[in-house]
């Protein structure tokens, strides 16, 4: 039933708990656990002001060296506990549902697991959540994990 895990990470503590939840959807599934980590669109330079090329491409860079490391590091997590599981790795950039959400569709995912942030009044209303846009526009399943 969930042969296509699509396993969103970001910087929270909540990680290690949605990585686990995914590996074991894997393990009993027989599936494949996708892990995802989309990190800020790479910014351009912005003229007139006194922004290099050079500090634009090393910002843009480090971007994507965070998000492949904290990737690195939840693959790991995962293989400490499920040896086993088949893992693969992608960092992406824009928005974080956004692209999640076009990740998903594109690559028929079965179910996304997700992690909650927990916004709560005013705050969760003006704003939001990944998790809850993703649970509203999703082309498969959602797994929130609290």
């Amino acid at each position: 039933m969930f042969e296509k895990i699509l396993v969103a990470i970001d910087d929270s503590d909540l990680n290690d708990k949605i990585l686990e939840a995914a590996a074991e959807l894997a393990s009993l599934n027989n599936g494949v656990v996708t892990i995802i980590n989309v990190h800020q669109a790479p910014i351009a330079p912005a003229y007139p002001y006194d922004v290099t090329r050079d500090y634009v491409k090393t910002v843009n860079e480090g971007l994507v060296k965070d998000s492949t490391e904290r990737l690195e590091k939840a693959k790991n997590i995962v293989l400490s506990k499920y040896p086993d599981c088949q893992i693969k790795l992608q960092s992406l950039a824009g928005n974080p549902a956004d692209r999640m959400l076009q990740y998903a569709e594109e690559t028929a995912q079965s179910v996304i697991v997700i992690g909650s942030r927990g916004l709560r009044g005013l705050k969760g209303m003006l704003l939001g959540s990944v998790s809850s846009k993703i649970a509203q526009l999703a082309p498969c399943q959602v797994l929130i994990v609290h």
